[in-house]
């Protein structure tokens, strides 16, 4: 048997992926609408063409309706799809000069908990003037990017220094005082980062590896599963606070017959068999090594394999772990049991159940803001009460 202990390290490296890559999208806009999106706006400094009009149309300055770029050099960027915002001092015509910007709706970013993001796609054609996007920090306009060369470029930009409950990005264009160009935007995202899930990972693997057989005949390997230990551990399947979760069960298995094996669990503390996956995999599905991975969360039937390589995961045959186990001690020793028909060889190389425990939410630690207190006379100190906001 061999424990592996992940709890601290795979928390703290679970955390980690997870803030690199879980996020919540609060406003993805590409524009397909053909219109100004509900809660955008467009202005002018010159006070005049700020109504969106038909791509290309004499006279329009702001539209939403282009869909290959703008009518003239602007560069095209590669990851522009349907239609683009675009602001186009060519098709505005020479008597139109000054900024023009498009603004986004406002976002509440007021909990902002670091690694927040604006990304985008951007063409622009600086002949007249720089292209620029501005984010609103409560109060004012703060820059964020000034472009004064010609290109087509895809930006992301941390804007988590812009925390607040209204917060807008803007993107504009300076013709310089000409009769000059314009510049094009597409798939604006803005999002933030996500807490970590409230979970400790662990794994169990059997030591009883590698398992090796002829069949016809049913072989078995064992893995003493055990508890954190932790106060609020249950040590039972459920989704409760200090409960488990069976994430996967991993075999690893090479034979010369896939489909004359079948793979079962033997949970701790019960006396019948779940059958994970039996009687699939053709001829050739484990002639070389390879995962067969069983998880609550796949849409895959194990009986659908007919050959090659196994899919990424499966449903176990007889169904759902956890809605079955729900409230299973999982402490003692499960068993992989694997049986085979037939005369060719088959090897088990490794036998793994991986577990996720809830363990609530991370603690908030709030700060006490400065203070004055006023003593008693002839007392030495005051009573200060905090409430947690």
């Amino acid at each position: 048997m061999k424990k592996i202990t992940l709890f601290l390290f795979s928390f703290l490296t679970a955390a980690f992926l997870w803030q690199a890559n879980a996020q919540q999208v609060l406003l993805s806009e590409g524009f397909d609408g053909g219109a100004l999106p509900a809660g955008w706006s467009v202005e002018h400094t010159a006070g005049t063409n700020e109504t969106p009009g038909n791509c290309g149309a004499s006279g329009t300055y702001f539209s939403f309706e282009c869909t290959n770029g703008l009518s003239f050099s602007c560069p095209t960027n590669p990851n522009w799809t349907g239609n683009i915002a675009t602001m186009n001092d060519d098709d505005a015509g020479s008597g139109l000069t000054g900024i023009g910007s498009i603004i986004t709706s406002s976002v509440d970013l007021s909990n902002n908990l670091g690694g927040d993001y604006v990304s985008f796609d951007y063409g622009v054609d600086t002949s007249g003037g720089p292209f620029t996007v501005d984010a609103w920090d409560g109060s004012s306009w703060d820059n964020l990017l000034t472009v004064n060369i010609d290109q087509a470029v895809s930006e992301s930009i941390d804007i988590a220094a812009y925390s607040n409950a209204d917060f807008a990005v803007r993107f504009s264009y300076d013709d310089g005082g000409n009769w000059a160009w314009g510049a094009a935007v597409d798939n604006v995202v803005i999002a933030e980062k996500l807490p970590p899930p409230p979970y400790l990972f662990s794994q169990d693997c059997s030591e009883e590896m590698p398992l090796e057989f002829n069949p016809p005949v049913v072989a078995s390997a064992g893995v003493v599963v055990a508890d954190s230990g932790f106060p609020s551990d249950t040590g039972i399947i459920g989704t409760g606070l200090g409960e488990y979760v069976l994430e996967s069960v991993v075999i690893n298995v090479e034979g010369e017959m896939a489909q004359d094996v079948g793979f079962y669990l033997q949970p701790a503390n019960l006396s019948g068999t779940w059958t994970l996956g039996e009687g699939a995999g053709g001829t050739d599905g484990m002639d070389t090594a390879v995962d067969l991975v069983f998880t609550d969360s796949s849409a895959n039937d194990y009986s659908s394999w007919t050959g090659g390589a196994p899919a990424a995961d499966y449903l176990p045959a007889d169904g759902a772990f956890n809605t079955a186990l729900a409230g299973l001690d999982i402490n003692g020793e499960w068993f992989l049991v694997v049986q085979g028909i037939g005369s060719d060889a088959t090897t088990v190389n490794s036998f793994c159940i991986n577990w996720a425990m809830s363990s609530g939410d991370a603690p908030e630690i709030f700060c006490l803001a400065d203070f004055t207190a006023d003593n008693d006379e002839g007392a030495c100190g005051a009573v200060v009460n905090f409430a947690p906001p």
